[in-house]
């Protein structure tokens, strides 16, 4: 086992002292690692065997530049094999960033299916090494590389029934996203709460409806007056607030179309599972 890491490590020190000019023509780095990986693989080194096939994938990838777009593909094929190797031995980490390698360059070149499935192995890969915040990461690409897929498909596919159901799933991840940043980022419920909130606070203010229980039919808020006007919108924020919240202890409510009250007290009870969701779903990676 000494003499192949001798050899792997003679290898890579001959490439990086090798020119740009001898990198473009010279394929020997690649046999010698290829062959070196299987001899590895063969006594039961399955260490050096990765090994051996990531620096080859670094060397397809980086001549691909010079030759030509297929390499890359190839250059994916030889990580995803490393990963797999790595995985084999219990190396989560170095199998998780092999497998990250090969969907950058899958994501190059628009091959998005391949890309999720690369994407989730990491995922995977990233919580089995621990690294809770890596494979929070990988579970991002990957979510956002749906998106863009089920995009692709939606505009390319020409069946209007297949269109509709693909345009439901473009929708679905696109809330997923702008709501709650894939189920990860609380930040983005934060964001979205406050803008339903105003959204029903700017509907109470013009709408001219919020009005004390027990009080005539006219809105006693609603006068001419810029103080009243102030006092008014902090009464509709007040009652916004309250609905939203779950608590309905603002002694107001809508003269009409109260339905709209009990629109944003389900939106209220929804974001609230969604941070409960969130909040779990980060949890239990730990």
């Amino acid at each position: 086992m000494t003499e192949i890491k001798q050899q792997f490590d003679q290898i890579i020190k001959e490439y990086h002292d090798s020119t740009e000019e001898k990198l473009r023509f010279n394929q020997s780095y690649l046999q010698r690692l290829e062959t070196l990986s299987q001899k590895a693989f063969d006594e039961g080194n399955f260490y050096i065997s990765a090994e051996c096939l990531k620096q080859a994938a670094n060397i397809t990838y980086e001549s691909s530049q010079f030759i030509d777009e297929q390499k890359r593909m190839i250059a994916a094929n030889k990580y995803d094999k490393a990963s797999k190797r790595f995985h084999s031995i219990n190396h989560y980490k170095e199998a998780a960033e092999c497998i990250e390698e090969a969907a950058r360059i899958y994501i190059e070149q628009r091959k998005l299916r391949e890309a999720i499935k690369c994407y989730g192995l990491a995922k995977n890969y990233y919580g089995d090494n621990g690294d809770y915040d890596k494979c929070g990461e990988a579970y991002l690409k990957e979510m956002e590389c749906k998106r863009k897929h089920y995009w692709n498909v939606f505009i390319k596919n020409k069946k209007f029934s297949e269109k509709f159901s693909y345009f439901f799933r473009c929708l679905k991840y696109e809330s997923f996203k702008w709501i709650t940043g894939y189920g990860e980022k609380l930040k983005n419920l934060f964001i979205s709460s406050l803008i339903i909130n105003l959204i029903f606070i700017i509907y109470y203010y013009f709408s001219n409806d919020v009005t004390i229980i027990g009080g005539d039919n006219n809105n006693p808020f609603f006068i001419t007056k810029e103080e009243s006007k102030i006092e008014y919108l902090y009464s509709c924020i007040l009652f916004s607030l309250s609905l939203f919240s779950g608590f309905s202890t603002t002694p107001y409510l809508l003269e009409s179309n109260n339905w709209i009250s009990v629109v944003e007290v389900i939106s209220g009870n929804l974001i609230l599972a969604l941070f409960i969701a969130v909040v779990l779903r980060k949890v239990s990676r730990r």
